[in-house]
């Protein structure tokens, strides 16, 4: 599944790369505004070129229902494993999750367009590239975390539902 995040923000393009790796920013929108309940920063390195390189642990603050909660526990904590190319203003990531990571991969781009002076538009490309692979192992995922899966089967048939929860929050 492919889709593109779009936000606007009231900033010129500059001053959104600062403060993508602003440490203190970053903690304060993810932990403060965001409420994730962890917020990690593992590594943090930046090359004399402007090239970097991150590596993060989070875990947002969402309410799953009580079937998902069976399979994915009570976090849908993630690593974020990203590197920033300085050539082409844009930061790749790869999003591995603390359940089902051999089954479900996540990657995105990251880039910044100018709409103005003082605004710009974020957009990010999300590839999640193996949700037929996850759908197969939800049995055996389920089975031995005692979900059942007509408790599974309101959420959607195939599970999308699931995912477009998890990925975008609805």
């Amino acid at each position: 599944m492919r889709y593109t995040i779009k936000h606007t923000i009231d900033t010129d393009v500059d001053t959104f790369w600062k403060l993508f790796f602003d440490a203190e920013f970053n903690r304060s929108l993810f932990v403060d505004g965001l409420r994730f309940t962890v917020y990690q920063v593992l590594e943090d390195v930046r090359e004399p070129s402007g090239a970097g390189r991150r590596r993060l642990e989070c875990s947002p603050k969402v309410d799953l229902p009580a079937p998902a909660r069976k399979i994915f526990g009570e976090s849908v904590g993630y690593t974020e494993i990203g590197r920033y190319d300085p050539t082409q203003r844009k930061y790749f990531a790869e999003v591995v999750p603390k359940v089902a990571a051999e089954k479900l991969k996540t990657t995105s781009e990251t880039w910044v367009e100018a709409r103005g002076d003082k605004r710009c538009e974020r957009l990010v490309l999300v590839d999640t590239t193996d949700i037929a692979g996850f759908r197969r192992g939800v049995a055996p995922i389920a089975r031995a975390t005692g979900a059942h899966l007509r408790e599974l089967k309101g959420l959607d048939d195939d599970l999308e539902s699931v995912f477009r929860y998890l990925v975008e929050g609805r």
